[in-house]
Formats: structure tokens, C-alpha cells, sequence
């Protein structure tokens, strides 16, 4: 689901799979490296060259807990 939601997003702002794009994803502070690294391999069947899950961090660099 998340790789067709993806893969649908890149290719409404012309990405295609031969024009490959770096993407950047964030995720809630508290989803676990799995669910990281699930989204990240996501972006990848989707087409994106490169993908990074980061999650939204404060000021002081310490991440944000909803």
C-alpha cells in the first residue's frame, strides 16, 4: 500500500523509474527502526534513488514526542 501511495506521489511530480529522485520521509518520533526501515524500502520499489526516514526533531535536536 505505502509503495503504491508512494510510487503514485513521484510520478504526479514527474518522477519516473528512469528519472530516479532522492527522497526525504518523516515519521513519527516514536515508530520504531522496523517501521523506518519499511518506509525506506518502500521508497525504493517506488523509485527513489535514495530514501531517509527522519523523524521531526526540536531546537535542541532532541526529537519531538506527540
Amino acid at each position: 500500500m505505502a509503495t503504491r501511495m508512494l510510487r503514485a506521489a513521484l510520478e504526479r511530480v514527474g518522477i519516473s523509474r528512469l528519472s530516479r529522485a532522492r527522497v526525504l520521509l518523516t515519521v513519527p518520533a516514536a515508530s520504531t527502526s522496523i517501521e523506518r526501515r519499511a518506509l525506506q524500502q518502500a521508497a525504493r520499489a517506488a523509485g527513489a534513488a535514495h530514501a531517509l526516514a527522519e523523524s521531526p526533531r526540536g531546537a535542541d535536536g532532541v526529537p519531538e514526542v506527540a
